[in-house]
């Protein structure tokens, strides 16, 4: 609130508080950990460290994911049968002279 009063002092006329004020995001995200961790709605400390990494490395992959070069609508479905596939060409060995 300190923030909002400096402001108003400065002159600006009205604050815009949803934004900044707002801690939607982190009761969302302390649900997901209580959530983590079955019925236990008092996780310890060592819960909410654990459930942390794991959420910033799924998070990470799935940026990862969605993020490429492709997206899935891009990928082309893959025909499978039984016959057998084409054989490559044997590329030559080269020969080192020691």
């Amino acid at each position: 609130m300190k923030l909002a009063k400096e402001l108003l002092q400065e002159g600006y006329e009205f604050l815009l508080t949803e934004k900044m004020l707002c801690q939607d995001p982190t009761e969302q995200y302390f649900s997901q950990v209580r959530n983590s961790t079955g019925s236990n709605h008092a996780p310890t400390m060592k819960q909410f460290n654990l459930f942390t990494r794991v959420h910033a490395v799924t998070k990470s992959a799935q940026a990862q994911l969605n993020n490429g070069n492709t997206t899935r609508a891009e990928k082309t479905k893959l025909m499978v049968n039984d016959q057998p596939l084409a054989k490559r060409a044997r590329k030559p060995l080269k020969r080192l002279n020691l």
